[in-house]
């Protein structure tokens, strides 16, 4: 499947039309973790981080609504991929409420309306840059063979649990590489050849739990430091509600396998391991409006 065939995941409604569930205001919370940068001896580094972005994007209206992540909804102004409930436009029945956690880098995610903006999920390497912060000549990938958990944690009260309309079990998907497409900052919309597979869906009391896993097929390579950044997006295999049956979703992206390889010109080679990179965003109905918790 390419990346641009998210369209065959357009919202469609639930069967079973349920209650004003979302009488209640929703807020979003996150536990933010930078993206993390080797130095070495004479004092070059790199970046390797992720960044997650829980949207809703169309608050005031409970069943038909996108509810979630993905690529193809939820472009936020704020760097932070944060759209705090205060902030959304009351003046319309179609408020976007979101909660970004981690790193994201500029523009990352997929454009919309011809403008670049703050959102989806995804992980993201740079060029090796210098102690002052500019980036060298040179290049930096993420090997083939690395691999990115996400987890979803879905609470519910009203309803009995249920999974992301979405979401099938054991189905993978391919998402080839995409030089073209990047913005002045990005290598590429897409920059390595990756496989997701859903996970069997689990639920305990009233929360539903599923996990993602993204397989690299190819090296994660930037080498232009004109355009300093390389990234994939998670997010093109997008797991989303479209109404408001759940209170809260939870989302934890964890990098488990992985090798970086920074090579700037005419400095020695440098490791880097960054496996058990983790990275948490909450969207949550629980907290008075306006009041976000967390950082």
């Amino acid at each position: 499947m390419k990346c641009g065939s998210d369209q065959r995941f357009l919202p469609s409604r639930r069967g079973i039309i349920t209650t004003a569930a979302w009488s209640v205001p929703l807020i979003a919370a996150s536990t933010t973790v930078p993206a993390m940068a080797a130095s070495t001896r004479e004092g070059i580094s790199a970046d390797v981080g992720l960044f997650v972005q829980v949207a809703d994007a169309q608050w005031d209206d409970p069943y038909d609504t996108i509810f979630g992540v993905t690529s193809f909804a939820g472009r936020a102004a704020d760097p932070s991929g944060t759209a705090p409930y205060a902030e959304r436009d009351h003046a319309t029945p179609r408020g976007f409420v979101a909660r970004g956690a981690g790193t994201f880098t500029p523009g990352g995610t997929v454009t919309f309306g011809g403008l670049d903006g703050y959102g989806g999920a995804g992980l993201f390497v740079s060029m090796p840059k210098a102690s002052d912060g500019s980036w060298l000549p040179g290049r930096t990938y993420l090997a083939q063979g690395a691999a990115v958990e996400v987890e979803y944690l879905v609470t519910f009260t009203n309803d009995p649990p249920y999974e992301p309309i979405t979401w099938v079990g054991g189905r993978s998907d391919a998402f080839p590489a995409m030089p073209a497409g990047g913005n002045a900052h990005r290598a590429g919309l897409q920059g390595a050849d990756v496989t997701g597979t859903f996970g069997p869906g689990t639920i305990t009391g009233r929360q539903w739990r599923g996990t993602q896993t993204f397989r690299f097929t190819s090296d994660l390579l930037v080498k232009d430091v004109n355009r300093p950044y390389a990234q994939i997006l998670t997010s093109h295999q997008p797991v989303y509600y479209t109404e408001h049956g759940p209170d809260s979703m939870q989302v934890t992206m964890k990098i488990t396998h992985g090798i970086v390889i920074v090579e700037p010109d005419g400095l020695p080679r440098q490791v880097l391991r960054p496996a058990g990179t983790t990275v948490t965003a909450t969207l949550s109905r629980n907290d008075p409006p306006g009041k976000p918790a967390g950082p």
